[in-house]
């Protein structure tokens, strides 16, 4: 074998080795694109905006903000979204709205910040309707908060207890 194939094989290996991901990197999750959540709290911008919308890559803010394509990137911790609603693509507001989220990795809760012209980022949270429902049903049957599901469902029952 001639010294310039062998380098060439050399090379080759060593490129094919850095390539690889590292043994360390844990596998990010699978990307979330379609899902309902249901902000706990106020409603974003003004009522109707009660429900952000994930659908076939866009995303809505209830009857407020009709669906503009958002950015979906994977991360680590879960699904990374951001969308920018332009001028007039949500009722009653003059200007951009920004939002910019991350949904959990089992894709069931939304947190993150919505900005509207001339006011203060807002941070919200948000719940799938099957998480609420989950919680509820645990809550009212055993009259405890559920422990293992966190901030999630005892954000849940404590609004659901507050309005009662």
């Amino acid at each position: 074998m001639t010294s310039s194939v062998r380098v060439l094989l050399a090379l080759g290996a060593m490129l094919s080795v850095l390539d690889a991901p590292p043994l360390w990197a844990a596998p990010k999750p699978p990307l979330c694109t379609a899902g309902r959540f249901a902000v706990e709290g106020a409603p974003l911008i003004r009522p109707g905006g009660e429900v952000v919308v994930l659908a076939n890559k866009t995303v809505a803010i209830g009857a407020v903000c009709a669906p503009r394509p958002a950015k979906l990137r994977r991360a680590s911790r879960g699904t990374g979204v951001k969308v920018t609603f332009t001028n007039g693509a949500c009722s009653g507001v003059a200007g951009k709205v920004k939002l910019t989220a991350t949904i959990s990795s089992d894709c069931a809760t939304m947190t993150g910040k919505l900005k509207a012209p001339k006011t203060d980022a807002v941070s919200f949270t948000a719940a799938t309707l099957d998480v609420r429902r989950r919680c509820h049903r645990r809550g009212s049957r055993r009259g405890v908060r559920r422990q293992r599901d966190g901030l999630r469902c005892r954000a849940v029952l404590q609004r659901r207890s507050a309005s009662a």
